[in-house]
């Protein structure tokens, strides 16, 4: 390990100055915060020698690529004039492909559908020769509606495999043919032809390959079938010549699903899935197909969901992950326990994440992150036992003035335990601070300890910030989770509002000085809390929030999932009506934010639109601003910016 030393003097001269805290921190401006990051994601080409980056560009995400062995090569921006990139990937040392989604609208017997669409795109590394691989007529994005007499797939950039030994074809799912079942193509990237190798069956929406590149696993569901019977299957087969098996079947509306495919294993007859351990946390482990038992436990916690397996080239564990206070990686591969000790030797206290490698694992990209460091990249050479900068996320910004996360537990009403995470303003004491109380949304989904451009936002201007992983929440396991479950308008609340009065009681918040935020559910939860406890809270800001709870169903009604908000919402205890913001408009008494996207495709806009009208028509003090082309997740930069913008105005008026 002594080759590596020089790697921490690197880091001291170049990270350690960005963490030492200051006395106070100055308000951080929107247009620093405000901005897309600028790396979202980074792929080394297979050699090592070039990087595909998806860069900031003014404020949009395009295409960079540049030669790391040639600095005499400028780089390459690729920007795309339709839509908005959403992944990149090499085909070859010098080929590229990438994902282009977009807002669109299809027609159907019951009119215009919104619509969310992907297309794919392929090109030289430089961005020349750029082409669209799969020619169907009337195939183009921005040019209206989809005619639903003429079929043209919704989803376009579902490649499955890219074939490395075969750069000039991949895998990919297309719902073309067979019914508009997903089948799997063969797809010629420069001459746009394209086989069948995998017939649709019936439901599947998800195949994988092996490492030889063979479809052998399938899983889908469907809603076709009456509405009190939701089919879920998976298929498996042990090589290409063998037939194709059921692995599991079950009713999404009455059973539980009896495992998760996670990767194929080093033999046939094995692989690798997840269900909840003894604890009832989330195990993984290797099971037989043949005689349906489980072979090894891979890993497994009393305490802790494991998270994201990660299986090598050879069918081995190579890493997972869980998270206490903070993600930790376990790696079990000599050489990622190589890398974990040069990963803590320069990077103490952060998140050290592979992001990319080489084919030969020679040249690796890392990200270093923690809430105090939005994305700091480097490349670790192991061929010249070399590591240097890469690029760093919001390069504007003085990462001094970013507020520590610090993990915090309380008590509910009820007893459960809700844990969360407080960030207090630097140079402020924990005494009597206005506060921001900040659900998350989904309600599927949990907070982490990890920048958030929202929560350092408000620190900056002297707010403390409390984010709560209320009941329901996932990644802390199953039963966790199933608190959740027919507690959307009530319990979860709860949790929410209990977090309030424990930062009251505890004498970090000023009780006149509290306001409630958040976005999706978190909006949801920062209107309804208020009709809760009509006392607790001096304002609300509400980013793309369900305001219709039973409008909102009705939508959700059409999409996967759709149990899953059921399971959440359905309850003897409580109507709809009564957990619905826009049905209890009597008992909001505070001035309230509303911020949504027109082109919102996980919550319509219409859920703000008719609930600013009901609030306005009452009398109450609500303002709203809309986002023309915005969406469910304030991808554009304008947005991120102006939404600061209107929060801290807000907040400057009401709090």
């Amino acid at each position: 390990m002594k080759k590596y030393n020089r790697f921490s003097s690197i880091l001291i001269s170049f990270v350690f100055t960005t963490i030492t805290t200051v006395a106070y921190s100055a308000p951080i401006p929107a247009e620093v915060l405000g901005v897309i990051p600028e790396i979202s994601d980074a792929e080394l080409s297979p050699d090592g020698n070039k990087i595909l980056l998806m860069q900031n560009y003014n404020g949009r995400k395009i295409i960079v690529t540049k030669s790391l062995i040639d600095p005499s090569i400028p780089a390459n921006g690729i920007p795309t004039s339709e839509g908005e990139y959403s992944w990149a990937r090499w085909t070859s040392n010098n080929e590229i492909i990438a994902g282009i989604n977009f807002s669109s609208q299809r027609r159907t017997g019951r009119g215009l559908t919104d619509t969310t669409e992907s297309r794919l795109v392929y090109m030289d590394w430089d961005g020349k020769n750029i082409q669209n691989p799969i020619e169907l007529r009337g195939n183009r994005m921005g040019v209206g509606p989809v005619s639903k007499q003429n079929h043209v797939p919704q989803f376009q950039d579902e490649v499955i495999d890219i074939l490395e030994d075969d750069p000039d074809h991949v895998l990919i799912e297309l719902d073309y043919e067979e019914a508009l079942q997903d089948a799997v193509y063969k797809l010629n990237l420069k001459d746009k032809s394209r086989t069948r190798i995998v017939r649709g069956r019936s439901i599947i929406q998800d195949w994988k390959t092996d490492k030889n590149h063979v479809v052998r696993f399938g899983e889908g569901r469907t809603t076709r079938a009456a509405a009190t019977e939701v089919k879920h299957v998976a298929y498996y087969r042990k090589n290409e010549s063998d037939d194709w098996e059921t692995l599991f079947e079950y009713d999404e509306l009455k059973d539980v699903k009896p495992f998760n495919f996670v990767d194929f294993s080093d033999k046939e007859e094995e692989i690798y899935i997840s269900f909840l351990n003894e604890h009832r946390n989330k195990a993984y482990y290797r099971y037989n197909v043949d005689t349906e038992e489980v072979v090894a436990v891979v890993a497994s916690s009393e305490d802790y969901d494991i998270q994201n397996l990660v299986i090598d080239e050879n069918g081995m564990v190579e890493s997972y992950s869980y998270f206490d206070d903070k993600l930790n990686i376990v790696r079990k591969s000599k050489q990622g326990i190589r890398l974990g000790k040069i990963f803590e030797a320069n990077f103490p206290g952060e998140i050290v994440q592979i992001i990319t490698q080489s084919a030969d694992e020679k040249v690796i990209v890392l990200k270093v992150s923690s809430p105090q460091n939005p994305g700091s990249y480097y490349i670790l050479n192991l061929r010249e036992g070399s590591m240097e900068p890469l690029n760093f996320n919001y390069a504007k910004l003085d990462y001094e003035q970013l507020s520590p996360m610090k993990p915090v537990t309380y008590t509910a009403r009820d007893g459960v335990e809700i844990p969360g995470y407080l960030t207090l303003p630097i140079g402020h004491d924990a005494n009597d601070l206005p506060t921001i109380i900040m659900p998350h949304g989904g309600p599927m989904a949990r907070d982490y300890w990890e920048f958030d451009y929202w929560v350092q936002f408000l620190a900056s201007r002297g707010y403390a910030v409390l984010q709560m992983n209320y009941r329901g929440s996932t990644g802390l396991g199953a039963d966790f989770e199933i608190m959740g479950h027919q507690e959307w308008g009530r319990k979860m609340l709860e949790d929410i509002n209990d977090g309030t009065h424990w930062m009251i009681d505890s004498g970090i918040t000023d009780p006149d000085k509290v306001c409630v935020m958040g976005g999706s559910y978190g909006g949801y939860a920062a209107l309804q809390t208020l009709v809760m406890e009509q006392e607790l809270y001096k304002c609300s800001i509400a980013f793309a929030p369900v305001a219709d709870l039973q409008d909102f169903l009705n939508y959700r009604r059409r999409f996967t999932g759709y149990r899953t908000y059921l399971n959440y919402v359905t309850s003897d205890d409580w109507r709809v009506d009564d957990a619905s913001p826009s049905d209890n408009l009597d008992k909001i008494n505070v001035p309230v934010l509303l911020i949504h996207g027109d082109q919102d495709r996980s919550v319509r806009v219409e859920q703000s639109i008719n609930f600013h009208e009901k609030m306005d028509d009452a009398g109450k003090d609500i303002k709203y601003i809309e986002f023309k082309d915005g969406d469910h997740f304030l991808s554009r930069e304008e947005h991120r910016i102006e939404f600061l913008r209107e929060v801290e105005k807000f907040l400057n008026k009401h709090l």
